[in-house]
């Protein structure tokens, strides 16, 4: 069920997980955590407020980015569509009565905080596999080693 649309901001509570195959797009899995200011309590303590953990699901070129770009600790935005889920109601113990719901966001965009940390972006275009760029680093070993002379 899709309710909304939704920004948040947290700190990733699991290195981003990542998952595709044949016939499915690529999709890659997270959470953060966003805990509210702290707040002056009248006798001068400080409060933290309650923590709120969010799952996150991006999809294609986005999951593929982000497991590239994320890791635990980050402190992320997150824009997307908040959707609700209840798991059936024989999956639950009949002796608990309370209805669950799980919320999670769609991202449609993912950001790092930059009032947080300092980061140097460059366009996913740009961006090489490790793969590709082994077989780079191969090319050119092998290149220069047959133009050199043998002795």
């Amino acid at each position: 069920m899709q309710i909304n649309e939704i920004t948040m901001t947290g700190n990733i509570v699991f290195d981003p997980r990542f998952s595709s195959g044949e016939n499915r797009p690529s999709r890659c899995t997270f959470r953060i955590a966003h805990t509210p200011r702290r707040y002056q309590e009248a006798k001068g303590g400080w409060v933290d407020g309650e923590t709120t953990f969010m799952d996150v699901v991006c999809w294609r070129t986005m999951a593929e980015n982000a497991v590239e770009s994320l890791e635990k600790g980050m402190p992320v935005l997150v824009t997307g569509r908040l959707t609700s889920s209840s798991p059936d109601q024989d999956s639950q113990s009949t002796a608990s009565a309370r209805k669950v719901t799980y919320y999670q966001i769609d991202a449609t965009a993912i950001g790092i905080n930059l009032a947080r940390v300092a980061t140097q972006l460059r366009p996913a275009s740009s961006v090489k596999s490790a793969a590709v760029e082994r077989q780079e680093e191969r090319a050119i070993t092998e290149a220069s080693a047959e133009a050199s002379p043998p002795f």
